[in-house]
């Protein structure tokens, strides 16, 4: 949806007001398009990729450059929703700390999403009775299954998703990953009443290399969704559609159209304030990423 209203909007900042031809590449939760983006997109400005942070999660938890690697896309900018909000199927919360009942199925993608560090974390930290099913081609499919009791853990920061699923009786809250403010992750504003998953760890919460993994993870929830062309884009071609992505931020109609069909708070940021969100993703010690890869692995995640 981002991408779209980018596509209506960004134009009338381009010289020519080019046509935009709008792409879609399904499969791997993106992954399919980054992968195709990043090997043969000729860097003149023509084509963009919009994605998500599903492609710099999945970068970050495996350290694999072989297929892409984003910190050599050439950012225009991002769109950031607030952050996730993590639910649990309706009436089915005391099956998370029962080690005795049948294991809690989160239901993902890829098993990377930013949202993910929340249940990965919990398991490791909080003993939570949890189990993972892959392959869901997105938020929208694993709220269906949800639905039909097929999943009982799920996350996303769409405010209207998440109204829908806790007042149409599907879910109930469990807690957010926590909006960073001034260095502290606290509540979502309009969701004063869900605890961050920082105040459910208490005194619990780990120090060093532990705490620093769980930040590292939900990094990209901070970029979210983002444009960007192809590594060696020219600086001049560059300078225009960063001129054209500052303008449309500031648009009323972007402004309009991403509150009333994405989220009603968000944020951009333009050009270099997102590549140094994507790179800080990804430049982190080497015993942090140690760390988050024994937690993939005990929960089967990484090998799949």
């Amino acid at each position: 949806m981002v991408g779209r209203i980018i596509a209506a909007v960004l134009p009338k900042y381009i010289p020519g007001n080019p046509r935009v031809i709008i792409s879609n590449m399904g499969g791997g939760g993106g992954l399919n398009a980054t992968i195709a983006f990043y090997a043969k997109t000729k860097p003149d400005g023509f084509t963009l990729l919009q994605s998500s942070n599903g492609a710099i999660s999945a970068q970050a938890a495996t350290g694999d450059t072989s297929k892409y690697d984003v910190t050599k896309f050439r950012y225009l900018g991002n769109v950031c929703r607030t952050a996730n909000v993590i639910l649990v199927r309706k009436g089915q919360l005391p099956r998370l700390t029962d080690p005795k009942a049948r294991p809690m199925i989160v239901g993902s993608k890829e098993g990377t999403e930013t949202w993910g560090a929340v249940p990965l974390w919990g398991k490791q930290l909080l003993g939570w009775n949890l189990q993972w099913v892959l392959g869901y081609s997105g938020d929208a499919e694993v709220q269906l299954a949800a639905a039909r009791g097929e999943v009982d853990v799920m996350g996303t920061s769409n405010t209207f998703a998440i109204r829908q699923l806790v007042d149409g009786g599907t879910a109930d809250y469990l807690c957010a990953v926590g909006v960073r403010k001034e260095g502290k992750l606290v509540r979502r504003s309009d969701f004063p009443d869900v605890p961050t998953f920082e105040e459910l760890l208490g005194d619990k919460k780990p120090n060093g290399v532990a705490w620093q993994s769980f930040m590292n993870w939900i990094a990209p929830g901070l970029v979210d969704t983002f444009l960007a062309a192809p590594p060696k884009t020219p600086d001049n071609v560059m300078a225009i559609l960063l001129d054209a992505y500052t303008k449309m931020s500031k648009d009323s109609q972007f402004d309009d159209m991403i509150k009333k069909s994405v989220n009603p708070v968000y944020q951009v940021n333009i050009g270099k304030d997102t590549h140094d969100l994507v790179s800080q993703v990804l430049v982190v010690p080497p015993e942090v990423a140690t760390y988050t890869r024994e937690l993939l692995k005990n929960a089967d995640l990484l090998a799949r």
